[in-house]
């Protein structure tokens, strides 16, 4: 497969499900375009990783922008899976959350948040030096941790949302992997 942004431009696409310190579940072999389904291409990915997990209480998962969508996790909830992820915004099923543009005019560490009742799913957006989309099917939205940033002059502490600490602690397993691996 070619790859566009890799110093390796031909190569192999691997999909891995992890855990949070990079053991590997499962590997799926990316084998290009498949017949016609209504499910998009990560939404299977994620539900094919998903197949050999047997006790869903004790897992919680944890995805980049790429898997995460605001149908995914309405079917992950109703499977009874744990999810959070970044989250595009293209992909948050028209979310009235405020807009990437006007959240990033705002000071640093500002959040806005909103829950959707009927699916269980909240959405949130954060401020930092770039702004961050998330959505989470079981994570607090409303709780706020300090961070220290850098700003210019030195440091700052800045309100962080709980669910995105909780997303940057657990969500370099395929980073781990590949680290261990090379």
């Amino acid at each position: 497969m070619y790859m566009k942004n890799k110093p390796l431009k031909f190569g192999y696409k691997l999909w891995m499900l992890t855990s949070y310190n990079g053991y590997p579940f499962n590997i799926i072999l990316y084998q290009g375009a498949q017949e016609k389904c209504k499910e998009p291409l990560s939404q299977r990915v994620v539900e094919t990783w998903l197949s050999v997990v047997k006790n869903l209480k004790f897992h919680r998962i944890c995805m980049d922008n790429f898997f995460t969508s605001h149908g995914l996790m309405v079917c992950l909830q109703q499977k009874g899976f744990c999810a959070s992820g970044t989250v595009q915004d293209n992909q948050m099923a028209k979310c009235p959350l405020i807009s990437l543009k006007s959240l990033a005019e705002t000071e640093r560490g500002t959040s806005y948040a909103l829950f959707d009742k009927a699916n269980k799913i909240a959405a949130v957006r954060w401020n930092d030096n770039s702004v961050v989309s998330l959505l989470t099917n079981f994570e607090v939205i409303k709780v706020h941790s300090k961070v220290q940033c850098r700003v210019k002059g030195g440091r700052k502490d800045v309100d962080v949302p709980f669910c995105v600490s909780s997303y940057n602690k657990y969500k370099n397993g395929v980073d781990l992997f590949d680290k261990h691996f090379s």
